[in-house]
């Protein structure tokens, strides 16, 4: 694939973030912490271009704007009339859906640690950023097949110097006290888009993530 031809977002991890758009809280958001992070925690070292480069930018640049675009038509980084998020056989969303939930709320669910219906997008973000103030790192660590289809092995961590206090019920929380360990998270990830194909444009676009 041409580089020419390939969106800025599967090129630069921080392409989104020079849109001139409603962004939540009223200004850009800052991840030079995260940033910082990658470059030097980040488990592999990816060639510009490569599969493994463009997937991780796509997924960091979709984090973004699930994050923190407040207008669901200026996400750059998915098909909106076939986008839809699932995630280990969970509820299907809709961008609409994940902004009203917020990212972690839609990747968690109901769990006896963490309760969903009983937190705000905003509260469950706070909940991990104030876990690990230092930032929540990401990256693809291996590509296993695409495109049309890709589907990739990943990494998310930070440092856990902070309280986790998550919602389990209504009013009701768990607390665990900050360790200053790592905390790691790994899963595989499916990504069904058109923008990665080198063949004729899929009829759907979805992005599934299990852990």
């Amino acid at each position: 694939m041409p580089i020419a031809t390939v969106p800025d977002y599967m090129l630069d991890q921080n392409a989104v973030l020079r849109d001139n758009v409603a962004w939540r809280h009223g200004s850009v958001p800052d991840y030079s912490m995260a940033n910082a992070a990658f470059e030097t925690e980040a488990s592999k070292r990816h060639k510009p271009g490569s599969m493994e480069d463009m997937i991780s930018n796509l997924i960091k640049n979709w984090e973004k704007e699930a994050s923190y675009k407040l207008k669901a038509g200026e996400w750059r980084t998915i098909d909106h009339a076939q986008y839809t998020f699932s995630c280990n056989g969970g509820p299907v969303y809709s961008c609409e859906d994940m902004m009203r939930l917020g990212t972690y709320s839609a990747l968690i669910g109901e769990s006896a640690f963490f309760s969903s219906s009983s937190t705000t997008f905003e509260d469950s973000h706070r909940t991990f950023r104030e876990a690990m103030p230092g930032g929540f790192a990401w990256e693809a660590v291996e590509v296993y097949s695409g495109p049309p289809v890709a589907s990739f092995k990943w990494r998310h961590w930070g440092r856990m110097t902070g309280k986790l206090r998550c919602p389990v019920g209504p009013s009701t929380f768990v607390d665990a006290p900050p360790h200053g360990g790592m905390v790691e998270l790994w899963g595989v990830g499916l990504v069904l888009n058109k923008l990665i194909c080198r063949r004729p444009p899929l009829k759907r676009s979805q992005s599934h993530i299990s852990t």
